[in-house]
């Protein structure tokens, strides 16, 4: 009887497991898939998929129309150089799953200078109904960025015009749709190795984001100045100063703890009360690996990653020592 009550109680607890991480209910929007398009060439600000993909995450790529709810398909033939939002766009080098909640392990290619599958990656695509969601991997080296859809551009080329949009989260900040990625990667107990490291130097958009982790809790800036190696990344950056109040908008300053001191590069951010919540307005990250840390004394939420502290990439701190000189020679001060 003992025997046949702890089969029943395994199988309960599996069943419940299974549908708390069904990918179709949980993928999450993989960011710039405006800009990820067959057709999109001559971006300014071109896409790199090394350090804003999550190995861990399924990722969907909605429709810029968003037409009866259908998601972007991967590119599924190799596409022109310097097209896709960036410089060597990778393509499914395959076919999608067909049956509905089937599951397939598929190679995705690179196309380089000399081969249309110079490089290789492993993915996973899920069938979920009339769309597809995928598991992929951070890319070795920018700017390399995976290809979705056949549209153009989204952001600004430098080969033709576009015309202007206006993004509803500058008209009201407090209703923006945009959410930091790896937010819960991003607390003041989370270490994590070099190669998944945190770099908020080429994925943060001029627009407003709401920091939510997995568990839809809003997270904060820090307000003091965490350890290296923390937030995810090597070098954190937190705000020098307080959160407004009473639904104000304020201008801030963001300080990169780093090698020679606490505050060794300053950012000019804005934060927005709203309600519960805040929304920020980031700017990029001057070197990697660095990023925003939000969470004081949160751990790590991806489960590979670890929260114990770990070495700093020997590149990164020596781009971040370099960056410093120059940035003290340029304002013929020091500040440590």
């Amino acid at each position: 009887m003992a025997t046949l009550l702890l089969i029943i109680i395994i199988q309960l607890f599996l069943q419940g497991y299974t549908a708390d991480v069904d990918p179709c209910a949980t993928a999450v929007d993989l960011h710039r898939a405006g800009d990820r398009g067959t057709n999109c060439s001559g971006i300014q600000d071109q896409i790199c998929d090394r350090y804003a993909i999550d190995p861990t995450v399924w990722y969907k790529v909605p429709s810029p129309s968003n037409v009866d709810n259908l998601y972007k398909d991967m590119a599924t033939n190799a596409p022109e150089l310097n097209h896709c939002g960036t410089s060597f766009p990778i393509w499914l080098n395959g076919t999608m799953p067909h049956d509905n909640h089937s599951i397939k392990n598929v190679t995705a290619c690179i196309r380089g200078l000399h081969h249309i599958c110079q490089t290789s990656y492993n993915i996973t695509v899920m069938k979920c109904d009339l769309n597809h969601v995928y598991k992929l991997k951070p890319t070795n080296t920018c700017d390399v960025a995976y290809c979705f859809g056949h549209e153009g551009c989204h952001s600004p080329t430098d080969t033709h015009p576009v015309s202007p949009t206006v993004d509803p989260a500058l008209l009201e900040p407090c209703n923006t749709t945009h959410h930091l990625h790896r937010a819960g990667d991003r607390g003041t107990e989370c270490s994590i190795d070099d190669s998944a490291a945190l770099c908020d130097r080429y994925d943060i958009e001029d627009t407003w984001y709401r920091v939510i982790n997995g568990d839809n809790q809003d997270l904060e800036l820090v307000t003091t100045p965490p350890k290296l190696n923390t937030c995810g990344t090597s070098f954190p950056i937190w705000l020098n100063g307080t959160h407004p109040t009473n639904g104000f908008t304020v201008n801030r300053t963001a300080c990169q703890h780093g090698i020679l001191g606490s505050c060794i590069h300053h950012y000019d951010v804005s934060i927005k009360h709203c309600d519960s919540y805040y929304v920020y307005r980031l700017q990029k990250a001057l070197v990697c690996d660095a990023a925003y840390c939000f969470g004081q004394d949160r751990h790590c939420e991806s489960p590979n990653y670890n929260n114990k502290a770990v070495p700093g990439s020997p590149f990164a701190v020596l781009l971040s020592v370099s960056a410093a000189v120059v940035w003290v020679i340029g304002r013929q001060s020091f500040c440590l």
